[in-house]
């Protein structure tokens, strides 16, 4: 048996046990064991019968690879169940179209103005933030930029650029 989870990531490790005939066996004591490979036990107990399944529910708190090792009471066969458990990608992607969006000018926040002898703007420093009610704080700041350009008079510039910081 296998499964791919994310960290933190509910999940129930079950067991169903059966007669020759496939009809449930209940009122067993289900023991298991939750090790991190290569070798650390992470979790151990007793599985608690919900109707016809043995079943506890848990989190993995770390990435890897886990093995599950279930033991029945003896005359049935032990079981190993696999488990590799990754960082959900979800919140990379989340970051990247929060910082997208504050480029196209949603919750931004321009300040430290520099300007020239024509008063035209040759830098500042632009912050995009994942929150509207955090606009102009410390807080929430998801982005941090510095724009600088290049004039040739008033109201004239040959370049406008905007480093990340």
């Amino acid at each position: 048996m296998f499964s791919r989870l994310y960290v933190n990531e509910p999940y129930y490790i079950e067991v169903c046990m059966t007669d020759s005939e496939g009809h449930p066996i209940t009122g067993l004591s289900i023991g298991y064991r939750i090790v991190r490979l290569p070798g650390t036990e992470i979790e151990s107990g007793v599985l608690d019968q919900c109707q016809e399944v043995y079943q506890k529910l848990v989190r993995f708190n770390n990435e890897g690879q886990y093995r599950i090792y279930y033991h029945p009471p003896e005359g049935y066969p032990d079981t190993i169940e696999h488990v590799i458990v990754e960082e959900e990608k979800i919140t990379t992607i989340s970051s990247d179209l929060k910082r997208a969006l504050g480029l196209l000018h949603e919750n931004i926040y321009i300040d430290l103005p520099d300007y020239d002898e024509n008063n035209n703007l040759v830098s500042a420093r632009v912050r995009i933030y994942s929150n509207p009610a955090s606009v102009g704080t410390s807080s929430d700041v998801i982005g941090t930029y510095q724009i600088t350009s290049e004039t040739i008079g008033l109201g004239k510039f040959t370049t406008w650029k905007q480093v990340s910081q």
